[in-house]
């Protein structure tokens, strides 16, 4: 988990270190969003099933801990795919050629052989691989 914690620090500039004073919970907080690094870390793609955050204008990350795990793939260069819980449609993370990136529509994905899939665990019954 050091490991982690400290890659995690390197690419998104967030310390999970466990200190002393940390709640039970905390820790575990911690300990789930560290989780995050070794589940895209070793992955293909990551295709996330999430809602958009509304609070950022450019598309570009998911509310609650799926950001973490979205946002360590994206520095790690791994293809992520995002299933809107709000359109109910595939969104693909690109760089334009412009220089701005986020997610645009895409076509349902196909699954890698060693895909990560994330998400939420507050979803309804969304079809979302029948679009």
């Amino acid at each position: 988990m050091e490991f982690a914690r400290q890659k995690v620090k390197e690419l998104l500039g967030i310390n999970y270190s466990i200190k002393a004073t940390d709640s039970e919970k905390q820790i575990v907080q911690k300990n789930l969003q560290v989780r995050n690094f070794y589940q895209v870390y070793n992955a293909d793609a990551v295709y996330a099933i999430a809602t958009p955050d509304d609070k950022t204008d450019d598309f570009t990350a998911v509310k609650g801990g799926t950001n973490t795990a979205i946002q360590l793939a994206i520095k790690l260069g791994k293809p992520v795919y995002l299933w809107s819980t709000i359109s109910q449609n595939w969104y693909k993370y690109e760089v334009l050629q412009s220089g701005l990136a986020g997610f645009v529509p895409t076509e349902t994905p196909v699954l890698t052989k060693n895909f990560a899939g994330i998400g939420t665990r507050n979803i309804e019954n969304h079809n979302a691989l029948q679009n």
